[in-house]
């Protein structure tokens, strides 16, 4: 994907430790960026990584269809953290063990 110009607006939602939004933000001056993550941890590290640039907002927060709270799932790696249950059996066939444990 090119740009001829960069955008002007973009959303990251579930911005885990920052890697995607750091990487995008390193190639492209993007005035305003709004960063989700629901994990205090992961968005500790996110906070670390992206820093206090200019026009970027944090939200530690979840999104939804409805206002109200959700349990969080937050798992041993946080690639995996979600409101859903994690699906041990099959994470553990395809990543390191205990990738998925809840803790």
């Amino acid at each position: 994907m090119s740009f001829k110009t960069s955008p002007a607006f973009v959303i990251d939602v579930g911005a885990n430790h920052g890697k995607w939004i750091g990487s995008l933000l390193e190639l492209l001056s993007i005035p305003e960026v709004w960063i989700f993550e629901p994990n205090p941890e992961a968005m500790k590290i996110c906070r670390q990584r992206i820093g206090s640039r200019s026009g970027v907002k944090y939200f530690d927060m979840a999104l939804g269809e409805a206002p109200g709270q959700i349990t969080l799932h937050v798992t041993a790696s946080s690639d995996f953290a979600s409101v859903l249950p994690p699906r041990t059996e099959f994470l553990e066939k395809q990543y390191a063990k205990n990738a998925a444990r809840v803790v």
